[in-house]
This record gives C-alpha cells, structure tokens and sequence, in this order.
C-alpha cells in the first residue's frame, strides 16, 4: 500500500476552508462534525479505490456545487437535489482512497475557495465515444452494439497504447443476445400447503396460496421446441455520455433485443473509473413479451477477447488453472436450489459446477463468482455481484470464439424462465431485472487477485458521515429522525434491533434468494382469524392476498435507509440497497401493451407469485395501487445516496403513472402522490414533478381535512413531515391539523404502528403551538411509546435482546422461535415485530425534542422576500388584495379554498415595483371561512392561510 503524501500548505489551505464550513454549518444549528467516512468490510486492502456516495446539506448552507469538497482529495460532484431555497440538499461525491482490510477512513468535507477546472476522460465523434482511464482505453460505438467496440491495456504502463496492447478489436463478435423457446416446459399439478416450521409438518390446504397449476416457479427444465436467437438491434440503439469527470464516466446504452415492436429492452450504464482497468456494466433487462408463450432459454452478454494461443482459466471453486483449447467451453454455472419458492426452514443449497477441459468441480455453498482467463500477454476478470443470490447464473470463455461470457440467464443446465407464474396472462410482463458485471483487464503479473477483486466490487464502501449528520439535530434530509441513542431509549432501539434483525433473518432463513427473488421477505410468519389458528403460511380472508405477504411498497426499504442513517451499521445499508432494487426491478411494472397506465405502479405479490385468476383480477388485475408516499420515498433516498440512474428511470416511471392514471378511484394515495411528486420535484432534473403535485392538491387536503379513516388518513403522513421540513405549507399543515383534532389516531384497530408517524407530522408541523406540542407529547408517552409500554410482547423483546444481543440476533437467533416469542397469537400475527419498527425513530425524535427543550419551539428561520400579500377586504362573494412588489417581476396569484379547490386566479408578467390591486367577485361556492393565497413571484412561492373577518 503507498502512502498518502501531504503538501503542508495544502493542509493550511484546508483548514482555513474547513472553518468557513463549519462556521456555515453552525448558523445552520448544526452540532455535528463533518467527517465522510468510508470503511471495509471485505478483509482485503483497497488501493486507490473509487467511492461513489450522496451526502446531504443543510438548507441553506450551500448553493454551488463547486464550494464543495473533500480535504487533500481530488474530487467529482453532481448534485442530486436542491432545497426549495435552491440550496444543495444532496450531492453526489466520486473520490479515490486507500483503505486498509477492515478499517475505517475519515477525510474532511469542506468549502473550496474557488472553481476547480474539471478534466474528462471521454472525447467523443459522431460514430464513438472513447473512454481513456490512464491504464484502460476502450471505445463504444454510436451506431451498433458493443459496449466495448474496441479496448487497449497499457501493459508496460508507458502511458502510450499501443497496437501491440489490444485485447479487444472491434467487429470481431460483441453481442448481447436472447434465445426463446416455442414450447413451454411441463408444470406439475403440487399445491403448497399451510406448514408448521417448528413441528416439521405440511397439512395440504385446497385453498392455500398460491393456487395456479404447477405453483409459482419461475426457473424449470426447458420444453424444447425450436429456439429463436434475439440479437442487439441497429436500428433500436442508442449511446451517450450521461455522467463525465476527471474521476469517474458513465455511458448509457440503451436498446432492443430484436427489432420488434414488442422484443424485450436492455440498458447499460457503463462505468469507467480514473487509474483503473476495471469496468462496471450495470446491465438492465426488460421483458416485454407474452408471458404465457415466451420462454427465455438464454440471455447473455457477449466479448471476444485478443487472445493468441490457448490461455489458462481459472474460477471461483477451482483448486488450479487449467490450460483450454479451442474445442473447450469452460464455465462456472451457479443454479442454486431447484424451488425457487421458499417456505421451507433453513433448507436450500447454492448448488455450482465449475468444468474446464476434463477438470470438473461442485459445490452447495455460495459461490464467489467469478472467472479469469489469461494468455502470457493479457487477462480478464470477469464477476457478477451477488452471483449466489442472483441465481441462476454463468459465466464462461468459448475457446472457439475467444469470447468472454456473462450470462444473465445461463447456457448450461437446460433451464428456461418461466414466467407463466401468474394466473393474469399479463402478470409478468413489463418485469425488469437490473446485475452488476465487472470486467477487470490485468497483466500477467498483477498483484491483484481474482477473488480479492471480486470481494472488493461485492462490498463497495459508502460513504458516511455520522448519525447526527442525517438526524433532526442535523440536515434533516431524511426527515425528523432520531439518531441512535441506547442511553435515552433503551427499550426502543432493542426493540428497533430486533425489529430489523426479523427483516433480515426473514430473508436468510427461508432463503428469498434468485434472480427474481433476491431481496425480499416474507411478510407474515403465522395467522390468526378469530380464534382460528392457520399455521405458518396460512389462508387469507382477503381477496388481495395482503396477508400472504406484499412487498410491492417500499416501506421495508425506506425504513432500513433510515435505521441505516441512524446508526451507520453496514448490515442495514446491504439489506435496504437488496430490496429497494428488488422492488425497483421486478415489484414495478415496467410494459405493459394492453394499458400503459399501469407502467410505474407497484406489482402485488399475488401478480408476481401467482393465485387464481379471480384473485389477480381484484385491484385492477393484480396491479396494486401502491402508494402512501412510501415506495416514493424508498426511491427517493436510494437515488440521493447512489446517483443510481437505473432509480432515476424508475422514479420518472412512478411519476408518469401517477400523472396519467389521475387515481382518481382510490382516493387514500391521493396525499401519497401529491407529497411523492412534490419530494421529487427537488431532484434535478424532475422539478417540473412540483407542478405535477398540484394536480393532487385538491384530492390530497380533501380526503385528510375530512378524516373518515384512521389507518388510511394517516399512511402518508411520514411524507408530509418530511415535506413540511423543506417547505413552510400552510395548506397541509391545515389539513394533518384536522385529522389530529378528528381524533382518529386514538383509535387502535391497527395496533398503533401507523399512528406514530402521523403524530410526529403534526407535532413538527404545530412549530410555536405549545399547547398542541404538549398535547401530542403527552398522547405519545401514554399510547404510543415502545418507552413507556409494559406490554408481554414488549418484555418479550427486552428479555429476547439481552439473550442475545444485536451481533447475536444476526447469527444464532432463530426466525420461528422469535416471532412465536415475541408476537404470539396476534391476528395480524408475527409481522408485529416488523410493523411497529417503521415509525418509532420519528416518535423518539419527537419525545427527544420534546425533553430537550422542554417543549419550546424556535420558529425558523423565515427567508426574506422582496414581496408580500395584503387583505384589503374579504367576504363570501368578493376579495380585494394588494400585492406589494420590491422590483419588477412576473406575477401568478391563486386562491384556494380549505381543501386545496382552486377559487381564482390571476397572471401578469412584467409588473413594475410597487403595489398592484387584484379583486376578485362571484366566487363559485363563496369563500370559505379558511383560505389561502399562493403568490408566485419570478421564481418564488409564498403561501399564507387568511380567516374571513
């Protein structure tokens, strides 16, 4: 490992620049320092490493993104997001450390004192752009498929590529293909049935879930039939530059399989890093067929490789090298279990072959997943992250072609992917998947070795600051949450801790692994209607297979973003990223050629796993309206801590779905839209999701102002108080008042674990309403306190979390055991423990606050403006105002009712400074007895609440 060389002047100059940010911050409130950590959890030493990650800021604090970085550190910065001040809220960081096995790495953020000049790495041309790392070149063609049209290695690194460095030469074989089968695989008449884990008994139920002949396996021996190959299409390809810098390039790649109407897309971003002969192909795959007569025997993509002579191979599970010829195809080929629907206990193996020449290998353990090939000249490495989970899967060099494979779905084992499991003929199509591949070109005798580099590419590390960075006390980017905190509430982070661990363990024990199952969890362990006992798997009473599970929402992983924030702990960070992907590719619809309406809607379970056709027919043929602003937000904090553009596509894709549906028919997502689209509308690029939101204004204020549903009223709360942050609303702090005074919260049908949240919203809103404050404080202590409950399942938690600890709720505790111990015989059953978790960091901020200050508000900070509204008369039928104007400027004034209704408006641009009269009369309706006036002016909003005389 070299060592970090330090220029003392550079050291001055960064301490200087570290104390202005530091000023700033704390006329910001902040207490927190501004150390970004980046940590290893691989074992292995980490030279140079690119680290890609979002950090936030506080509103206000900065507002160009090049008074931003990172002390003695070269670095890239995109902003993610903007504050409704236009301030930095989040920006994405790209920087290079080293990082010793295991350790922790702290640098400084700070303010630079000018511009800094950015350099690239790509040129481009009407037919390529070329990409040059400093140790790796390569060139994607514009015009055809190749996401390396041609590649050059600086093998004796004279910074000069050469002829004789070629390892990939273009028109010599790239592809990305598909292979489909015409006929469709036997699927056997077995249906599951309800399971007592513990007793290690299955009692067959006609009724049990799911019910569709063969059940709901996606992954089968193959048909047969004739195959048709789908090869990357000319005429649907695209490439272009979509992020650039001195340290990191970002290629989009975008194109059909086929050149179909109705042929299945692909995108790659590709991502080339400064100093590096690693590639990473972020390689998305969208369905698009029927698929009820659309079997997917293949899908791969293709690299010819420059090779003279026979090279050696190497593979994860291979003891030694073996020398191939031309006649060999040598692979690694991980299938995993054969049942891909898992309910059973702690019982499936991740079965793998490795075969080169005659030398044959076998496993059941996980995999590390990977390949080399070497010639005396060149080698690659070629990896898929997470390739045991992501089964099934191949990697593999054909001698004949001297192509390097990643198969996305594998050649060998004689599978196909079936995707009949639905009983809508429709259910799977528009399923998307998204894989990390990595390409790491290397001399002969480099250091670096195959499963250390596919370790480090596994665990990349995120960059964190610390719990009080993300909390209320903090930025507040990710809402009024409460940092770890053991001394002031014990009771509640053991019951946080083994909340999250039954996720977790969730996912482990009963094995939610493969290519469509890979992040996610099982829901419910055990049922309960009545006094009737169901067993572990259990019957619904419910048509829309609720309680089987349903994961199509991303509340599972926006709570997990959350804990991770505040707490730092890796663990969540790896299982919140592994669901939010699973429900971003395969929970979402992406095609649909029957409705486009559906695309961007949350996929039920039901749709996904398969029930009866009359089940898949229940809400709108089995597309859930998934929506309470939750799934909003699990993607909205994925995008800001990743810069994932594969999230982007996908938040644009919700937004559309809400703009074009109107959801007009379920009115309880309503708020879920208008606060969804209203927190993407600070994401760059999606500002016009602002304007979006208005178009839910009416419906949103309606149905909260008129509370006639305690557990719908309230499920979108967590977005308005995360909104309510950013943006002084009136209307909505008018409209989550009135559900709060309707006293639907107090009614405790839901077990209480939705009602925190609301409360929450409500107090942040209530700001200088002491009184309110103190109300809700009081309510919070009294009912909806893990704290200050002294129920059996809370002194089952407590005596479970002292058993055995929080490593020890990761390793030894069982799932069974747990949730019988800790929920028993509740109707809604052993999700309990899960469910209550989501809203207790928002409560413990409050009664933190609360404490802290002894119920004091320190209203904020108000910006000053250069306009202002004025009442010169009001009644029922007519309104007179002033709008008092400091310059020149363009002006929109509407006035709204109560419930949002727009009453009139008025426009003019190009008005001079000063006071300008508006009347309005004849109002449709009258005025109400609450009103609002929104005042834009250039390109500022002010809302303010008025009362008729």
């Amino acid at each position: 490992m070299k060592k970090m060389q330090k220029d003392q002047r550079g050291i001055c100059g960064c301490l200087i620049r570290c104390c202005v940010l530091v000023i700033l911050l704390a006329a910001n409130g902040l207490s927190a320092q501004s150390g970004l950590h980046v940590e290893d959890h691989t074992g292995f030493d980490r030279e140079d490493w690119p680290i890609t990650g979002g950090v936030p800021f506080p509103k206000g604090a900065v507002f160009h993104v090049d008074q931003i970085g990172i002390s003695g550190t070269e670095s890239q910065k995109r902003i993610l997001s903007r504050w409704a001040d236009g301030s930095i809220k989040w920006v994405l960081l790209d920087y290079q450390k080293d990082i010793l096995a295991n350790k922790k790495v702290t640098d400084q953020l700070l303010l630079s004192e000018k511009p800094v000049e950015e350099t690239k790495m790509h040129t481009e041309t009407d037919d390529f752009i070329t990409v040059n790392t400093g140790t790796l070149k390569f060139t994607v063609s514009k015009r055809r498929f190749g996401f390396m049209d041609e590649a050059w290695l600086d093998l004796n690194k004279n910074g000069v590529f050469e002829a004789s460095e070629q390892v990939v030469k273009s028109g010599s074989g790239q592809d990305h293909f598909m292979d489909l089968q015409d006929k469709n695989p036997e699927r056997p008449n077995n249906l599951y049935a309800n399971r007592d884990l513990l007793a290690g008994t299955s009692v067959p139920a006609e009724n049990a879930i799911p019910t569709v002949k063969g059940g709901p396996e996606w992954m089968r021996k193959e048909g047969g039939g004739k195959e048709l190959r789908k090869s990357a299409a000319e005429g649907k390809y695209t490439a272009k530059v979509v992020e650039s810098g001195p340290l990191r390039t970002v290629i989009e790649i975008k194109g059909r399989l086929g050149g179909l109407d109705d042929d299945s897309e692909y995108t790659i971003w590709l991502h080339a890093y400064k100093g590096k002969s690693f590639v990473r192909v972020q390689h998305n795959f969208l369905f698009r067929g029927n698929p009820q007569t659309t079997n997917i025997r293949r899908l791969g993509l293709s690299l010819p490789l420059n090779f003279e002579g026979e090279p050696q191979f190497r593979a994860a599970g291979l003891s030694t090298a073996e020398k191939i010829s031309k006649r060999d195809t040598s692979y690694l080929f991980n299938s995993g279990p054969s049942n891909v629907f898992n309910l059973e206990h702690k019982g499936f193996p991740l079965d793998w072959t490795v075969e080169a020449g005659k030398k044959v290998a076998k496993g059941i353990e996980k995999t590390d997943g990977w390949i080399d090939v070497s010639s005396d000249k060149f080698g690659v490495t070629l990896a898929i992250k997470d390739m045991a989970y992501m089964y099934p899967k191949e990697l593999s060099y054909i001698g004949k072609e001297k192509s390097l494979n990643a198969w996305i779905w594998p050649d060998h084992g004689d599978l196909v992917m079936d995707l009949r499991a639905s009983g809508w003929e429709k259910g799977m199509q528009g399923m998307s998947i998204t894989h990390d591949v990595f390409y790491n070109f290397h001399a002969p005798d480099d250091v670096i070795k195959e499963n250390v580099f596919t370790a480090l590419v596994e665990d990349a590390p995120q960059p964190y600051v610390n719990p009080e960075w993300y909390s209320y006390h903090g930025t507040k980017a990710a809402g009024m949450i409460m940092p770890k905190d053991d001394e002031k509430f014990p009771k509640t982070e053991a019951y946080l801790a083994t909340g999250t661990a039954f996720i977790d363990r969730s996912a482990i024990e009963f094995g939610w692994l493969g290519m469509l199952n890979y992040g996610d969890m099982m829901f419910m362990y055990a049922y309960q209607i009545g006094n009737k006992e169901l067993g572990t798997w259990g019957i619904s009473n419910r048509k829309d297979d609720y309680d089987g599970w349903r994961r199509g929402n991303t509340m599972i992983s926006y709570r997990k973003f959350m804990q991770y924030l505040r707490t730092g702990q890796y663990e969540y960070w790896k299982s919140a990223s592994a669901h939010l992907k699973f429900v971003r590719d395969a929970l979402i619809k992406h095609y649909s050629d029957e409705d486009s309406r559906m695309v961007g809607y949350g996929r039920r379970h039901s749709a996904y796993w398969g029930v009866t056709p009359q089940d898949e027919n229940d809400r709108t043929g089995g597309v859930a309206w998934d929506g309470y602003g939750t799934n909003w937000l699990g993607h909205y904090l994925h995008w800001n801590l990743t810069g994932d553009w594969r999230t982007y596509e996908v938040m644009n894709e919700i937004r559309s779905a809400f703009n074009h549906w109107g959801n007009t028919d379920v009115d309880q997502l309503s708020g879920g839209a208008y606060v969804g689209l209203k927190t993407f509308g600070t994401v760059v690029g999606m500002e016009a999701a602002k304007k979006e939101a208005d178009n839910f204004l009416a419906m949103a204020i309606e149905r909260t102002a008129n509370p006639g549903d305690e557990w719908r009223d309230n499920t979108w709360f967590m977005g308005y108080g995360l909104y309510l942050q950013d943006v002084d609303d009136p209307i909505i702090k008018e409209a989550i008042f009135d559900w709060w005074r309707a006293g639907k919260h107090k009614e405790d049908r839901w077990g209480l674990y939705w009602h925190r949240e609301s409360m929450a919203a409500v107090y942040w809103a209530a700001q200088n309403d002491k009184a309110m404050r103190d109300s809700i404080f009081s309510e919070l202590v009294s009912v909806g306190s893990v704290e200050n409950q002294n129920s059996l399942r809370i002194e089952a938690q407590t005596s479970l979390y002292k058993k055995y600890g929080i490593s020890g709720l990761y390793e030894d505790c069982d799932m069974v055991y747990l949730a019988n111990t800790v929920a028993p015989k509740y109707w809604r059953a052993k999700d309990d423990i899960m469910q209550m978790q989501w809203d207790e960091p928002l409560s413990m901020a409050v009664m933190d606050h609360y404490k802290e200050y002894g119920g004091r508000t320190d209203l904020p900070l108000q910006k000053e403006r250069n306009f202002d509204i004025k009442i010169k008369s009001a009644s029922k039928t007519a309104l007179d105002v002033e709008v008092v104007l400091d310059s020149s400027s363009d002006v929109h004034l509407d006035v709204l009712d109560k419930a949002g209704n727009l009453l009139w408006t008025f426009e003019k641009q190009g008005i001079e400074k000063g006071t300008l009269p508006i009347s309005f009369k004849e109002s449709k309706g009258g005025l109400s007895d609450i009103y609002f006036i929104r005042l834009q002016v250039a390109d500022d909003t002010m809302i303010k609440k008025f009362t008729l005389p």
